[in-house]
């Protein structure tokens, strides 16, 4: 990144409790775009913590899944298609804090990459986990393909997230 121009705009909404601090969501999402290409020019991307009324809605309409869910991403633009320089719209992650919460009781939430392994034990790092992996998403990283893909998706979700606990980062 010497000497590249880099700006994140991001926008976090909090329309439904629990979520994390701005703060920790721009780190999230930075660390996470650190491991992509796309670490030059202006990012815009926006966080949206909802509850289940909303995830539900967002699911059925854009998956046809009437049913609330973690974490959704809506990609708006894809690499080498806008005019370089215009900022780059990559989209929009949603996080439905409630749904975490209650997986993390019921120790169901989103596995790490080996899923021989207990979820995320507290509702930060679950949530932290989502806002990793949306962000991925809009990077254009997809674990649905194929074994191989979803295997590099959440080897580098787990990488990201274990650097900022390596760091000292509480979740």
């Amino acid at each position: 990144m010497s000497g590249a121009f880099f700006e994140l705009e991001l926008a976090v909404d909090v329309q439904a409790e629990p979520a994390l601090p701005d703060q920790l969501v721009r780190l999230l999402t930075l660390r996470t775009l650190a491991h992509t290409e796309l670490l030059t020019g202006q990012i815009d991307i926006g966080v949206w913590f909802v509850g289940p009324p909303r995830m539900r809605e967002l699911n059925a309409e854009h998956r046809d899944q009437d049913l609330a869910t973690d974490v959704l991403s809506f990609p708006i633009d894809e690499a080498g298609l806008l005019d370089p320089d215009l900022p780059r719209q990559l989209g929009d992650v949603f996080v439905c804090g409630p749904y975490v919460a209650e997986q993390v009781a019921n120790g169901t939430s989103m596995l790490p990459a080996n899923e021989q392994q207990r979820g995320d034990r507290t509702v930060e790092q679950a949530l932290a986990r989502c806002v990793v992996h949306g962000v991925l998403h809009l990077c254009g990283f997809d674990h649905e393909p194929d074994e191989r893909a979803a295997a590099i998706m959440f080897a580098l979700e787990q990488i990201v997230l274990d650097e900022l606990l390596g760091e000292g980062l509480e979740l």
